[in-house]
């Protein structure tokens, strides 16, 4: 039996292999507090009903549930309905989505409270508040139902993030985990970890500016190399990732923990994302420490290969910086890969091409990977969201409504016709055939690698099939993921 109960519902395959890594860090101080903690991840789950069953007493406390938009809500209100059937726990959301729409959320009667932003004190104090009887008003930073009504507290200070203990992966099959992100890592054991939050940059199809106001937070380089140090010892680690929302933005603190990482021999590979405009900021210099200290592989979000639509997203990057950045990245000796998205409002095939194109010059070196273009979602928070409403979205009115909001090919925005989105459609598929490098070494004797380069090179010459062998080539693949 567990005092406390967290659940991550399965969202996407993509995210299977991936730890759940912020119910991890909210269970942390649970634990350290000396609750009992059951994390229940039903992407990896073999029956998450029945370990729900055995892990739920009259001793449980509160269940909470990490959720994002899209289908981790229809899973994530399944568990609550089915708790709600089998228990009088409270059942708490935290995570992007409901701390983007609370009060929606909270009108969904199978959630009792929210938990608005960064979860790790806030869950605490209210664990705290459901044990002793109090009243949640005096917990700060939530939402919660007072005669039915949704009722909001004053915000909580952020956290400290050289407060934070280090997180305890003994909550999840972690060897699983490791050995899934060790795939990326010549074999070596590998975990996530996260050291800052929010970004002061302004893209305007990103959840940050809403849910962190565009403020950065960093652990310091110090506390970083404790911790990746006690994670190393603890787990074996020969390689971290880094889930930052933007690691490098502070150069003084990325090159104090290269050096670091460095000085105290720790041979560990490592991996973080990394802004256009902030990797042109670092000297030869600054780039040969990153790479000494065990980084030789970087992700860049370029999104588009159009300046305009750059512009008109706030991305505050060119093509040219792109191109710039990439020579350097050659040069430096880093792999590459580089995410790109479609489908953002008044986007026209042309620059969607652009993007092709971009994509293809990038490409052209063998150590760069191109990821998507995934299909642009008009995530709640976000200023393009509201820019989509005005030109016709509209968004769901209902908490569960959201979970039909995964778009993983045809865009639903009802500014595309629909021949526009047979066209996205053959761009996307054709693009992760082409331009993906384990793609492309898997396909390179095979006639699908080449078919999907020439079928590219037809499409920026304006002949299309209409999505008719791309639509087949879809539904070959989600057979192969289903069996």
């Amino acid at each position: 039996m567990a005092q406390i109960i967290l659940f991550r519902p399965s969202a996407s395959h993509r995210l299977i292999k991936r730890s759940p890594l912020g119910l991890i860090y909210v269970a942390t101080p649970l634990l350290r507090k000396g609750y009992t903690v059951k994390l229940i991840d039903q992407g990896t789950a073999i029956d998450w009903q029945e370990e729900l069953r055995a892990n739920l007493g009259p001793e449980t406390i509160c269940a909470g549930v990490s959720v994002m938009t899209g289908s981790s809500i229809t899973a994530g209100l399944e568990f609550s309905e089915f708790l709600k059937k089998n228990s009088k726990v409270p059942v708490v959301w935290g995570g992007i989505h409901p701390s983007l729409l609370p009060g929606q959320t909270l009108l969904d009667p199978r959630v009792d409270a929210v938990v608005v932003g960064e979860g790790e004190k806030k869950f605490a104090d209210l664990v705290e508040c459901y044990k002793t009887g109090g009243s949640p008003d005096r917990v700060r930073g939530i939402g919660f139902k007072k005669d039915g009504a949704p009722v909001f507290t004053p915000d909580a200070s952020p956290l400290v993030m050289d407060e934070l203990p280090v997180p305890d992966f003994g909550l999840v099959d972690i060897e699983y985990y490791i050995r899934e992100a060790g795939e990326n890592y010549g074999g070596r054991r590998c975990l996530d970890l996260n050291v800052d939050r929010g970004c002061p940059y302004r893209c305007a199809f990103c959840y940050n500016i809403k849910f962190n106001e565009r403020k950065w937070r960093a652990m310091s380089a110090g506390r970083i190399l404790e911790i990746i140090e006690a994670l190393k010892a603890r787990y074996r680690l020969g390689a971290i990732n880094f889930v930052s929302d933007n690691f490098f933005v502070d150069k003084k603190r990325a090159e104090a923990v290269c050096r670091g990482l460095v000085d105290r021999g720790l041979d560990l590979k490592w991996h973080s994302d990394i802004r256009i405009d902030t990797f042109l900021q670092y000297d030869d210099a600054g780039l040969e420490l990153i790479k000494k200290s065990g980084c030789d592989n970087l992700t860049f979000g370029v999104e588009s290969g159009s300046d305009p639509v750059l512009k008109k997203i706030d991305k505050d990057i060119t093509v040219a910086q792109v191109l710039q950045a990439h020579k350097r990245v050659a040069a430096a000796g880093f792999k590459a890969n580089y995410h790109f998205m479609l489908g953002f409002p008044e986007e026209t095939r042309e620059d969607i091409l652009e993007t092709v194109r971009i994509a293809a010059i990038l490409t052209e070196d063998p150590d760069t990977n191109v990821y998507g273009p995934s299909m642009y979602i008009p995530y709640p928070g976000a200023p393009l969201f509201d820019k989509c409403v005005k030109l016709g979205f509209a968004p769901p009115a209902r908490l569960e409504d959201w979970g039909a909001f995964d778009w993983e090919e045809t865009s639903k925005l009802p500014w595309f016709t629909g021949e526009d989105k047979s066209f996205m459609n053959e761009v996307q598929t054709l693009a992760r055939g082409a331009f993906h490098n384990n793609l492309r070494a898997r396909f390179a004797t095979s006639l699908v690698y080449f078919y999907c380069r020439l079928r590219l090179w037809g499409l920026r010459r304006g002949l299309t099939l209409r999505d008719l062998d791309t639509g087949l080539m879809r539904r070959f693949r989600d057979r192969r993921r289903a069996a």
